[in-house]
């Protein structure tokens, strides 16, 4: 009761809560950044198998998916924990998926409670806006939002529903 009566409508409370969840959320961006280690790689500096699509996974691709830098055995980790791997990597050409994933995990944080979306999605989604934000432009997020095929899109629905596991 006093909390909605009273802090809830107080501007100074107000404004000092917005200060507070904006430093822990540029906390947990800073700390998403340190942990990124999906590379982001011009074409040409990529490896045929990369370019040529063979080593593709629904958010990138993989250098070596039989041996998991973790485990040393085959990789067998969710396609979302791609984005805190070192044999993880992406060229523009897999832009529109990462693009449909940053949506799709926008749409889950507008649709489930706060701490449901922190506990399951929100370190993913840190960074992926982490790697988005250091690599790319926002003129280049947009098109490839726009040039995500329906098959990319799908594949991350199935990815985010646990049927890629």
């Amino acid at each position: 009761m006093h909390e909605d009566v009273y802090v809830r409508r107080d501007e100074t409370a107000i404004r000092q809560s917005r200060k507070v969840a904006a430093a822990g959320l540029q906390a947990a961006l800073e700390a998403a950044q340190d942990t990124v280690l999906l590379r982001f790689l011009p074409e040409a500096d990529a490896e045929p198998h990369v370019n040529d699509g063979s080593a593709d996974t629904p958010v990138g691709a993989c250098l070596n998916v039989n041996a998991n830098p973790f485990t040393g055995s085959q990789c067998r980790d969710s396609f979302l924990l791609c984005l805190g791997c070192p044999n993880a990597v992406a060229t523009a050409r897999h832009l529109p998926r990462l693009m449909a994933l940053h949506a799709a995990l926008s749409e889950l944080a507008s649709a489930l409670p706060v701490d449901v979306w922190q506990a399951r999605w929100q370190e993913h989604f840190l960074r992926l806006s982490s790697l988005l934000e250091l690599h790319t432009t926002e003129p280049e997020r947009a098109a490839a939002l726009r040039d995500a095929t329906v098959e990319e899109k799908d594949n991350i629905d199935r990815l985010l529903r646990g049927e890629l596991a």
